[in-house]
């Protein structure tokens, strides 16, 4: 009697779950994203995690970056390292504010930029991995942490690079001696074309497709978000947040504008649950969706054409949203461990993903853009 009590309770749980599902109540994700490679460890370079990922504008080359700021190039079409640039003797045994999105290839695609521990911007031939001759110089030590500091971004024509800076000492760019903010500066001269004040130090900074407007956020300890024209140097939009100070508070650690420039997103954080990431829309700077993700201390990536969104976190898993309806598409573990840095090749069939287990993958994105094709894009 009581093991048919039992198969009709587990038959009728199981029934109920079948309605649920063709009702719409449970949403089952597919997992359609496939692997196409593991690049694996470097040889010459301590294992470390892979704390950052670009792809050159032509897709042939993504340059990865590990904690210790060494760099390795690798060949998309073999696979294979075409060189590697040193990074810091001895790094590995302290990690608490090591490099991380340091990376950002010339729009035209011939160098790369990197921000490196002495607080210089170097500049390196693609190709050949040599350190060229650059504008860009530097001395003397921060104010705050490198974490701080080492982000800045390239404007989409590649004339404007936008740099946080505090430094009492010497400048990083120019000549001036006290000044805390962001510089806009001229990409080949590395003169200061606009100063903006910033009354928090800012770790993320993303310039609008149209070049109008930079978007910023705050460091861990000030996790707010705002964003200034360009032009007129004032601020347009602020999206405050709370400080981490550990209590599992939300605030803001992540940003950027899509490529098709139709909107921005700025990522929620909170180490006890929570994290989230919101979509707003560009130029109207209207709130568009939340994303909920299940994991905390987000990376993301949009595609090339705007369409997609990956994330990436604290597990070893990697969520794809679609940007205009905000729902997931796709949910899939990709590595052993949780993932660092995630980027999109330039035509969007590929997400290069790089995590703790100092491995990168290859993971194939055509069918997950058949999902969506035929479906009105953008907002």
């Amino acid at each position: 009697m009581k093991k048919s009590r039992a198969f009709f309770i587990f038959w009728g749980i199981g029934l109920l779950l079948l309605a649920s599902r063709g009702m719409g109540f449970i949403k089952e994700v597919e997992h359609v994203a496939k692997p196409l490679a593991q690049l694996g460890n470097s040889e010459k370079s301590f294992p470390l995690q892979i704390t950052s990922l670009a792809f050159s504008p032509d897709g042939k080359i993504l340059a990865s970056g590990k904690r210790n700021g060494a760099i390795a190039a690798w060949n998309m079409e073999t696979n294979s390292v075409m060189y590697e640039i040193k990074g810091y003797d001895g790094f590995e045994k302290n990690m608490l504010y090591g490099f991380e999105d340091f990376i950002r290839f010339r729009p035209q695609g011939k160098s790369f930029l990197t921000f490196t521990e002495e607080d210089k911007i170097k500049e390196w031939n693609a190709h050949t991995g040599e350190q060229m001759e650059s504008p860009f110089i530097s001395a003397g030590k921060p104010q705050f942490p490198r974490s701080y500091q080492s982000h800045f971004d390239f404007s989409k024509s590649g004339k404007l690079i936008a740099l946080f800076h505090f430094n009492t000492n010497v400048d990083m760019i120019g000549s001036d001696t006290i000044f805390r903010g962001v510089k806009i500066i001229d990409a080949e001269s590395g003169k200061t074309i606009k100063k903006l004040d910033t009354i928090y130090p800012v770790s993320i900074l993303s310039f609008s497709m149209d070049e109008k407007s930079l978007l910023m956020v705050g460091s861990y300890d000030w996790g707010s978000a705002w964003m200034y024209n360009i032009e007129s140097g004032e601020e347009i939009w602020r999206e405050k947040g709370s400080r981490s100070g550990g209590t599992g508070s939300p605030f803001f650690n992540g940003g950027a504008f899509s490529p098709d420039n139709q909107c921005f997103a700025i990522a929620t954080d909170a180490y006890w649950g929570g994290a989230t990431i919101q979509l707003w829309k560009y130029p109207s700077l209207e709130k568009s969706h939340i994303l909920k993700v299940k994991q905390g201390h987000i990376k993301f990536a949009f595609s090339p054409d705007g369409n997609l969104i990956a994330v990436s976190g604290l597990h070893p898993h990697v969520e794809i949203f679609d940007v205009k309806t905000g729902n997931k598409i796709t949910e899939f573990k990709a590595h052993d461990k949780r993932v660092y840095a995630i980027a999109f090749s330039p035509d969007g069939k590929k997400l290069a993903t790089g995590s703790d287990d100092t491995t990168i993958k290859i993971w194939d994105m055509t069918e997950l853009d058949k999902k969506i094709t035929g479906n009105e894009k953008g907002f």
